[in-house]
């Protein structure tokens, strides 16, 4: 006969314990798991804001100058260099060539307003080149269209730089046609592009209302049509000469203007 008198198993104490100890392992792990996750996805933003860097530097070498913001034609009503109309198509469009998405760009027709029935297809087609993996609270832009119907448009997380107080001392607003080479202020301390992709927040990349942001508040952590982010630190921006560099949520907002202007003058430190 087998004698188990010296088997022994676990008291609900001791299980207890274990599941205690487990707990308290998980607990301590969860955070650092997250935080790499989170420097994952933040090292892939700043790849999509430097891929758009380079699309810029090509599209000026084949034309000259950067993209427009938006662009104004004889026919829209209320359209400036200040004022993008609802019917106008964003500089970010032009960029598609440059993206490798050509596709999407033959299938454009921009001699049509962006929300005619005819342009369904492209504008809402989704890049992932222009989407930050961080940015988890996007809601969808309904476009109604002309003459009838309506379309989810493709988003973009990343706007253009429109300058700060004055909108024509950014690099894009309506018609403009900048040289990056040119920028006054140094290519290397001027915005082009950055991240509008506060929760809450976000932007198309075909309407030209969509475009730009202005520099009229620094980084936000939630809010709609403005710089921000849903990193933990701040927001990416990409700079004329390339770089992609982070700027803070705290970063003061007299900084943060300078960096937005291509030609103010105004003495910048080191951030």
């Amino acid at each position: 006969m087998r004698d188990d008198r010296g088997v022994r198993g676990f008291t609900l104490v001791e299980l207890l314990v274990v599941i205690a100890i487990i707990a308290i392992l998980m607990a301590l792990l969860m955070p650092a798991v997250q935080r790499t996750r989170e420097a994952a996805r933040a090292s892939r933003c700043r790849n999509r804001l430097h891929q758009l860097g380079v699309a810029l530097e090509a599209y000026q070498s084949a034309h000259g100058v950067v993209p427009f913001g938006w662009a104004c034609n004889q026919f829209m009503s209320g359209c400036s260099a200040a004022s993008a109309p609802p019917e106008s198509w964003s500089g970010l469009a032009m960029l598609l060539p440059q993206l490798d998405r050509a596709d999407i760009f033959a299938a454009a027709n921009f001699d049509l307003p962006v929300y005619h029935v005819a342009n369904a297809t492209a504008i809402r087609s989704n890049l992932e080149v222009l989407l930050c993996p961080s940015h988890g609270r996007r809601p969808d832009r309904v476009q109604k269209l002309f003459p009838g119907g309506s379309v989810v448009l493709g988003p973009s997380d990343y706007r253009l730089n429109r300058g700060a107080d004055d909108p024509f001392s950014g690099v894009f607003y309506g018609n403009s046609s900048v040289v990056i080479d040119t920028i006054e202020d140094g290519a290397a301390k001027t915005i082009l592009a950055g991240e509008a992709a506060a929760a809450g927040g976000g932007g198309s990349w075909s309407r030209g209302v969509d475009c730009c942001a202005s520099a009229t508040r620094p980084p936000q952590k939630a809010g709609d049509g403005v710089w921000g982010s849903e990193h933990t630190a701040g927001a990416h921006f990409l700079f004329g000469d390339g770089s992609v560099r982070l700027i803070g949520f705290d970063v003061d907002p007299s900084l943060f203007k300078a960096l937005s202007t291509r030609d103010g003058g105004e003495p910048i430190e080191e951030f």
